[in-house]
């Protein structure tokens, strides 16, 4: 059940339940002239994909497992949330704040259809056709990091980030906690795809980076540690912001900032991407720290995190310094200088992947090895599997044997393709040990 109460009534206490669960990339939000949403953006068109993109560490790698049923039903209702807010909202503007108390609930199909026909977000079939994608990662922090062994980390659970293919990007959403702790945060990453910055100041609020639960004696829902509900606050003003939007005539909507920035910050981060891709292998993730003068030009750059090696290391910061210029800052940024923290994983493939194919290659090409090889492959790899390039780069004993085995392995037509991957290939170094004799592999 979703209430809203008008107005807030004071709680006693505020602070958040779910402490550092949120990561918004996109943090950034001053009224401007230069980009806007008006209501030709409406509806935003919504699908939540019902397919886990990736899994936890014990499933294959090729596995299209689904999204539990009680997470993808939070993902529903949080959609639907904003929807209910936009209809309750009164005719007349007022300075006040307002209690959202979240109940778990199931809606009917007519509610469903309702709610597209007001025309603020609609669902999809299809992920071609829409504006917001909403994706879940199992077993893994938002951002794909392992949490096995690590639960006291502060991983997120959720976060949104601009997507080229998608006009309102993409939310990324970690199957962690219960299904009202997914929806409160898909309500708040929900809140930065449509022009939210993160609220300033220690009041609860939906949009808080950490206070967005709130907690007291009244509402009686707003206890601490209460199981079945959630309480957040919002302002009339955020939810004026909104309804700007969707009345707005073409290119008359309310002024932003932070997609201008945030699309500034990708121009930067791309193009360090593809320098860095252009020097070929890489083989752990990377770190570095930019400073650029606001014309563009580089002002320092530094690497904080090796990417493998020191000579890479040094390939790279030459590279990226022969960048001229990036181009201006925004008008409407106006910072004189701004630091860029920029963090790239390594193009290597995965470990359960590569378990994967050197199973495959091992059922190729044991046949035909001794009974004691030891050697190495290395691998390029399309992001659609196939295989662009072997290597042997250890001998399995004699060049004869090495011909014999790259010829098994350029038979395979293609691995499992990388799914929606930041690079068109990777590489794989797989080594193959000392093989059993035939009859225990039987």
């Amino acid at each position: 059940m979703f209430r809203l109460i008008f107005p807030s009534r004071q709680l006693n206490t505020f602070f958040s339940q779910l402490p550092l669960l949120l990561l918004a990339i996109i943090v950034l939000f001053v009224p401007s002239s230069v980009f806007a949403f008006d209501s030709t953006d409406f509806p935003i068109r919504v699908f939540i994909d019902p397919i886990i993109k990736i899994n936890n560490s014990f499933a294959a790698p090729e596995a299209k497992l689904p999204v539990p049923e009680q997470a993808y039903s939070a993902f529903q209702q949080g959609v639907l949330d904003w929807s209910r807010l936009m209809v309750a909202l009164p005719k007349d503007p007022s300075d006040v704040n307002y209690t959202l108390i979240l109940r778990r609930q199931t809606s009917t199909k007519q509610e469903f259809e309702a709610y597209n026909r007001f025309g603020f977000m609609r669902f999809v079939d299809k992920r071609e056709d829409a504006d917001l994608v909403i994706e879940s990662v199992d077993n893994k922090d938002a951002r794909g990091k392992t949490i096995l062994g690590r639960e006291f980390q502060p991983y997120p659970l959720g976060y949104h980030t601009l997507d080229k293919r998608y006009r309102f990007g993409r939310i990324v959403m970690a199957l962690r906690g219960n299904d009202l702790d997914l929806r409160v945060v898909l309500l708040h990453e929900i809140g930065h795809a449509i022009g939210f910055e993160h609220f300033k100041g220690e009041k609860c609020n939906l949009m808080n980076a950490t206070n967005y639960t709130c907690v007291g004696d009244s509402p009686p829902d707003c206890v601490l540690n209460n199981a079945n509900a959630r309480c957040l606050a919002i302002t009339d003003g955020q939810l004026r912001f909104v309804e700007e939007q969707l009345i707005a005539a073409k290119g008359k909507g309310p002024k932003m900032t932070f997609v201008d920035w945030r699309q500034y910050q990708l121009q930067v981060e791309s193009r360090i991407q593809d320098e860095i891709i252009a020097l070929g292998e890489f083989k752990d993730d990377g770190n570095l720290t930019l400073m650029l003068l606001a014309d563009g030009s580089i002002k320092s750059i530094d690497i904080t995190h090796s990417f493998g090696s020191r000579e890479k290391d040094d390939q790279i910061l030459s590279r990226i310094k022969q960048i001229d210029n990036f181009g201006k800052f925004p008008a409407t940024h106006e910072e004189k200088e701004d630091k860029f923290a920029l963090s790239y994983e390594s193009n290597q493939v995965s470990e359960r992947y590569q378990k994967s194919i050197t199973e495959i290659i091992q059922a190729k090409i044991y046949p035909i090895l001794p009974l004691k090889p030891m050697g190495k492959l290395h691998l390029k790899i399309a992001h659609d599997g196939q295989v662009i390039q072997t290597e042997i780069a250890q001998s399995f004993g004699n060049p004869i044997l090495d011909t014999r085995i790259l010829q098994r392995v350029k038979e395979l037509k293609a691995f499992t393709p990388f799914e929606d991957d930041e690079y068109q290939e990777r590489y794989a170094t797989l080594s193959f040990e000392e093989k059993q004799p035939l009859d225990e592999l039987r």
